[in-house]
């Protein structure tokens, strides 16, 4: 759970402060900011362990927390405000899937299609039926289709509620892309490795997996846990998916640096097939 600082509340801090003392000021905002983050992440763990002791995975823990997350905005303002927003920065991803060559004609699967924000995009641009995707929250999933009804309802894409990561639920087919954008960075190297595993069942020889991930800060660890929610892995932990499972994986980053919304830590990756496992 980030804590940001509330412009407004900072700007009264210092009007009421003498400017001798915004030094001390910004000890204490910075000492209450780190006391925030470890509450926030001892109440997430304890959250976890019981979800475990009961029985639950991570993956369906995870995705109670963002069922309710998405339940909190579905205010009439804050459902205007996130459209706008997502609708933006979606548009980007649409840009760079055709970079790296999606066509109209392509059929796609989103892994993590959360609240339509590429999906909307992808959706118009491809010939109907052509786009599926699949999310952990049905909450989310529920959220775009309100935020995004016009293009739901003209389109129909297939959306699936799901709380595994077999890809069995696609029930054979194969698309020419998969797209999965900020997803690996909040689940635990375990359930990296089973979807990497198992995205082939999803790939003809041709396919093209595009995924970001968020390379750890120091570079020392290949993976590393932020907090219970928010995972980092190197290419170099993807390069040994991609030997041990029969694929190549490399980093595209350098296509979406100029894009406002990638202008960030988080980078691509583009996996295939490897030649002798086509």
């Amino acid at each position: 759970m980030a804590v940001r600082k509330d412009p407004a509340i900072v700007g009264i801090a210092r009007s009421l402060l003498p400017s001798s003392l915004h030094g001390l000021g910004r000890a204490i905002w910075r000492r209450w900011i780190g006391t925030e983050r470890l509450r926030a992440n001892a109440e997430l763990r304890l959250s976890y362990l019981w979800h475990r002791l009961r029985g639950g995975t991570y993956l369906s823990w995870y995705a109670r927390t963002l069922d309710r997350w998405a339940v909190e905005q579905r205010d009439d303002a804050t459902m205007r405000r996130r459209q706008q927003n997502l609708a933006e920065s979606g548009r980007e991803d649409l840009e760079i899937l055709k970079h790296f060559g999606l066509l109209p004609h392509h059929t796609l699967h989103e892994f993590g299609c959360g609240m339509l924000r590429t999906a909307i995009h992808v959706i118009d641009y491809l010939e109907p039926g052509h786009y599926s995707g699949n999310d952990s929250s049905g909450e989310r999933i529920e959220t775009g289709r309100q935020m995004f009804a016009e293009c739901v309802a003209a389109r129909r894409p297939v959306l699936i509620t799901n709380r595994d990561n077999s890809f069995d639920w696609l029930d054979g087919r194969t698309f020419d892309f998969i797209w999965c954008h900020a997803v690996f960075g909040h689940m635990p190297a375990v359930d990296v490795e089973n979807t990497v595993r198992d995205v082939r069942k999803v790939m003809h020889s041709g396919s093209v997996f595009l995924f970001s991930y968020d390379p750890p800060r120091d570079g020392a660890a290949d993976v590393v846990e932020e907090d219970p929610r928010n995972w980092m892995q190197s290419l170099a932990f993807y390069r040994r998916l991609a030997e041990r499972y029969g694929y190549a994986v490399e980093d595209v980053t350098d296509v979406v640096r100029h894009y406002p919304s990638w202008r960030t830590r988080i980078h691509l990756a583009r996996l295939t097939l490897a030649p002798a496992s086509r």
